[in-house]
């Protein structure tokens, strides 16, 4: 039988968005299903970084558009 290779949410995964949040600068988490919000967040284009212990960290170019949602993969450092 083949193996699932579903991806899973990673709790505790921290982001960072330099143009984000009331003054910028803003961090958050993702949650158990892996889910995070930013706040003062303007349409448009913005970067978003993440990271987690155990995994290799990630810059994210994202265009903002009212309530956006992107899924990522991390990948676990060799």
């Amino acid at each position: 039988m083949p193996l699932s290779c579903a991806a899973v949410p990673i709790d505790g995964i921290e982001l960072y968005c330099d143009a984000c949040g009331e003054f910028g600068h803003s961090f958050t988490r993702t949650d158990r299903n892996g889910f995070y919000r930013f706040t003062h967040v303007f349409n448009g284009p913005t970067i978003v970084f993440l990271s987690r212990a155990g995994y290799l960290n990630v810059r994210k170019d994202v265009i903002v558009n009212g309530d956006t949602r992107f899924d990522i993969t991390l990948d676990p450092l060799p």
